[in-house]
């Protein structure tokens, strides 16, 4: 079974922030994503916010400093997060429109490791990019290791210090082919 996780835009709901910015016409974004989300969601934030005269640019940051950030104002907003975040942000709003929809998975190198949800983690060295909260709430594993970049995660898994990457299907794919992981596969997590 297929599942898939809609990615939103949050932006600070600071009208002042961005009416004193009016001038320069430019808005800080941070995200956290790896390179093919990244680049996926600039692409059409840079076209939107094209057509009403701003320019974006595009701040990498980890996960967790990217929304803390943006909640205080020094960032204008946060890409690509899951709906629901805004009780734990309280100074940012969901902008309502979906960009695009996810597959999240499970990569490894191990045969044996099936994953058909999220306890059957529990028993694997599982890592996750740092700051990522639907990870943060759903992983209870006997080891996790989170990091600031996918790559570091599939060099991990290539070197068999992890079990599990979890990281969304399209960078998976890719980052398997990089470091000539041969041997790897996924599955999708609910």
């Amino acid at each position: 079974m297929r599942h898939t996780l809609s990615f939103v835009c949050f932006f600070i709901c600071m009208l002042g922030v961005i009416h004193s910015q009016a001038k320069d016409r430019v808005l800080t974004i941070g995200t956290s994503s790896p390179p093919k989300l990244e680049e996926f969601m600039t692409l059409v934030t840079k076209e939107a916010l094209g057509h009403l005269g701003y320019t974006l640019v595009v701040s990498e940051l980890a996960g967790g400093r990217s929304l803390a950030e943006a909640n205080e104002g020094r960032l204008d907003g946060d890409g690509l997060r899951i709906a629901g975040l805004t009780n734990s942000y309280p100074h940012l709003i969901q902008v309502p429109v979906k960009l695009f929809d996810v597959e999240m998975s499970a990569f490894t190198r191990n045969p044996e490791v099936t994953i058909q949800n999220w306890s059957d983690l529990r028993h694997w060295r599982v890592g996750y990019l740092l700051g990522w909260k639907i990870y943060d709430e759903n992983v209870k594993s006997a080891e996790v290791f989170t990091v600031r970049k996918a790559d570091t995660l599939f060099q991990m898994l290539a070197l068999d210090r992890l079990d599990v990457v979890l990281l969304q299907k399209l960078d998976g794919l890719a980052l398997l082919k990089k470091h000539n992981i041969t041997d790897g596969g996924f599955s999708s997590l609910p």
